[in-house]
């Protein structure tokens, strides 16, 4: 088919959109990788704000879009433009508005009933610690229960402190046989024989306490004095005893009060009678039940829901991926009223070329076989490379991955191709971006744990990015800004309120500028720690202002001020000794008390902890001004700019290369060779059982990650590739050889 009879096919799949919307039926919209799943998300609210705008002017009503991301709320408000009839936000922001208007008798009720059940898991895993454990037997007879519930009540914060600092085993022995009871003390000294169980049977004990305490409070709080339930938007775990809650307790309390109180039902349906949500695969699988229970609800023609998505680009464990009509049937079961969803495929791909498409639709193989709207676009480039036998040397492979690129970068005319290259982990994105021994030293540091490490040193959302992390960013661009020739005195200052003369601004500056050029952010921190005594010297106040509004400007901090007014003692502490501990120690680690007991021990901690600090801020600064680059994602001018696979998802690029090997990291060994493994003469692969769900998330990872090419896609396997390459020659065709140069 022609162009212009794809581009007529294409706007009869929107109009069914506009059919269903005006007939009040739900749908569910079925667009691959570059289908224009959010224009057409976007068109289907605007269709809505053109022709029942009036309805929902005359009902106080409200479009809402449900998006997955605070990035993905941005783009679509961006591109919609600001309507008040519209409201854009993620699930739990929509969810904890309308259950904190509707508080607070049934969300008492079911936190409650959360404690009640929580308590009798606890009290199970006791029994089951107790009962496997010998050495804690004589802490847990009748006559010492209670003893050592007094005892963990008492020394619950010595616990705690002696964790934090890392207290070894002979030493919180030690420490925990002193704080005992008499008749205490024997069957503690048994119990703590074995370190690790002791440990968790306190922590055990200490829940136990805390949600009973917890319970009991509510139960016995006057009814004209209602608890308050909260929702705690900034933590990911529940802190059930000081009745507040995370993000994945508020999906389950807002799907209970759907299900069993119809007034909430009511309250969604009528104040939201059209919801949209946004990469339905990777929602939460209670928000579709919810969803469901409340088009159950509905009147017909009076509410609907519509999901736009691709089940094959569900990457995220917890999402629902394609598992939606099974749900819709499975409520429909219960037996109120059937339920169903209007399928709409959008079958056109207005990103890639018919040679990266051919590739994708071998590899997601279902029902949704995409097509170019434009026939002409046949001039893409798929190309799988496996390396020549006896160069996969695990030490060598940046070198290797560069020297790839290099053979690919000159192909087109005047050198200017421009090259997204998709890595499995952060760590090797940090390697090839130039900042890996940042990477490694705060890794190394422990401030961040472990799970969260990629998300608050990498995220380019900054109020993401750890306490500590954010001020070495804005340490950073304190730099760059001093450095950079286009700076303006007013992006250094900001509004001084004509306190600081440009004179008096233009001297610290150039005080500033006077030092020797730093190496290491540790250098950056003592030159502004110089150039502020020497300022200092000169006691005039409207330089000390000067000094004031830039540090506050670019740092947020009010120095010599909060040491004035809070440390009097310290009060000519250096900003070099300020900065680094106090601020950063504190942000990291928390704050350093040598009141404590224990000094000895305190101490060994600190000084290590402060070890950890040095070696951060003595990391060369170009690994820095990398990092900055990476975060503020000024990689763009760049020829080579380095993603992972996960952070592409939504994105498109002209030229594309995929790093691929066998394992993805540590924990999941031969993730791609199994993968490749299971693919069968028509390049399917059959999920069988929850084991095989693996598979189904590989390739659903390598499905977004090649479909992101719009022109050209090169894959470079780095692991030897013999015992699969018949069956990756099914999806690829011929497998070229790359042969790295000796070096």
């Amino acid at each position: 088919m022609s162009l212009q009879e794809n581009i007529r096919n294409e706007e009869r799949q929107l109009k069914d959109i506009f059919t269903a919307i005006d007939g009040g039926k739900s749908f569910i919209v079925h667009a691959g990788a570059g289908a224009g799943k959010t224009y057409t998300l976007i068109e289907s609210i605007k269709y809505i704000l053109n022709h029942k705008l009036n309805t929902l002017r005359k009902h106080n009503q409200k479009i809402i879009c449900i998006t997955y991301t605070n990035v993905a709320v941005d783009e679509i408000r961006h591109r919609l433009g600001e309507s008040q009839f519209v409201q854009v936000s993620t699930i739990h922001e929509m969810l904890w508005q309308q259950i904190n208007l509707y508080q607070q008798h049934e969300l008492v009720e079911l936190h409650k009933n959360k404690l009640e059940k929580e308590i009798e898991n606890t009290k199970l895993e006791i029994t089951e610690l107790a009962k496997d454990s010998a050495n804690l037997a004589d802490i847990n007879t009748e006559e010492n229960k209670e003893l050592f519930r007094q005892f963990v009540q008492e020394n619950k914060d010595e616990f705690f402190k002696l964790e934090k600092r890392g207290a070894k085993a002979n030493k919180f022995r030690e420490k925990m046989i002193g704080l005992a009871q008499e008749d205490l003390k024997s069957a503690l000294t048994k119990a703590l024989k074995n370190i690790s169980d002791f440990k968790n049977f306190f922590r055990l004990i200490n829940r136990l306490r805390s949600y009973t305490h917890a319970l009991e409070d509510i139960n016995q709080t006057d009814k004209n004095k209602k608890p308050s339930i909260e929702y705690d938007s900034n933590s990911n775990s529940d802190r059930l005893a000081s009745l507040k809650f995370s993000h994945d307790t508020l999906l389950e309390y807002s799907l209970k009060l759907v299900k069993e109180y119809d007034v909430f039902k009511k309250l969604l349906t009528d104040q939201y009678p059209y919801i949209f949500i946004d990469e339905y695969q990777d929602t939460n699988e209670s928000v579709i039940r919810l969803m469901a229970y409340l088009q159950q609800y509905a009147h017909p023609e009076q509410w609907l829901v519509g999901y736009f998505g691709d089940n094959k680009q569900n990457i995220y464990d917890s999402g629902v991926g394609n598992h939606i009509e099974n749900i819709y049937r499975e409520i429909s079961a219960e037996g109120k009223k059937e339920i169903k969803l209007k399928k709409i495929v959008k079958d056109f791909n207005r990103r890639s070329q018919i040679q990266i498409i051919n590739l994708i639709n071998k590899i997601r193989n279902d029902d949704l076989a995409q097509k170019p709207i434009d026939p002409d676009r046949t001039n893409g480039k798929v190309e799988f490379y496996c390396l020549k036998a006896g160069a996969a040397e695990r030490d060598k492979d940046e070198t290797i991955i560069n020297q790839f690129i290099k053979q690919l970068a000159p192909s087109p005319p005047n050198n200017e191709l421009q090259i997204n290259c998709l890595l499995l982990l952060n760590r090797s994105v940090a390697s090839m971006c130039g900042f890996a021994q940042l990477y490694n030293a705060i890794e190394k540091a422990k401030f961040i744990k472990w799970d969260n490490l990629n998300s608050m040193l990498l995220s380019r959302i900054l109020n993401k990015l750890h306490p500590a992390v954010l001020r070495l960013y804005q340490l950073v661009t304190a730099y760059n800004s001093l450095n950079n020739p286009h700076t303006t005195l007013y992006d250094l200052f900001g509004n001084t309120q004509r306190s600081v003369t440009f004179a008096e601004a233009g001297e610290l500056v150039k005080i500033l500028k006077q030092q020797q050029p730093p190496t290491t952010l540790n250098e950056f921190i003592q030159n502004i720690s110089t150039g502020l005594n020497q300022l200092a010297k000169n006691k005039n106040k409207s330089e000390s202002d000067a000094i004031q509004f830039w540090l506050k400007n670019c740092f947020g901090i009010n120095y010599p001020k909060d040491i004035k007014q809070n440390n009097a003692g310290l009060a000519d502490l250096s900003f070099a000794d300020y900065y680094i501990d106090f601020l950063l120690y504190e942000d990291m680690y928390g704050s350093i008390n040598h009141a404590e007991t224990e000094v000895e021990e305190t101490d060994d901690v600190v000084a290590t902890n402060q070890q950890h600090i040095s070696d951060i801020l003595d990391i060369d600064l170009s690994q820095w001004l990398s990092w900055v680059a990476f975060i503020d994602d000024h990689a763009k001018e760049q020829q080579v700019i380095y993603h992972t696979y996960h952070g592409t998802k939504g994105e498109e690029y002209d030229n594309v290369v995929i790093i691929m090997e066998n394992d993805f990291g540590r924990k999941q060994i031969n993730k791609f060779k199994n993968y490749f493994s299971s693919l069968s003469a028509d390049a399917n692969i059959q999920v069988k059982d929850e084991e095989d769900k693996e598979l189904e998330n590989t390739r659903n990872l390598f499905y977004t990650a090649c479909s992101r090419a719009r022109k050209n896609l090169w894959i470079l396997y780095l692991d030897d590739i013999t015992e699969i390459k018949d069956k990756i020659e099914l999806l690829f065709g011929t497998v070229k050889t790359f042969e790295p140069a000796i070096e």
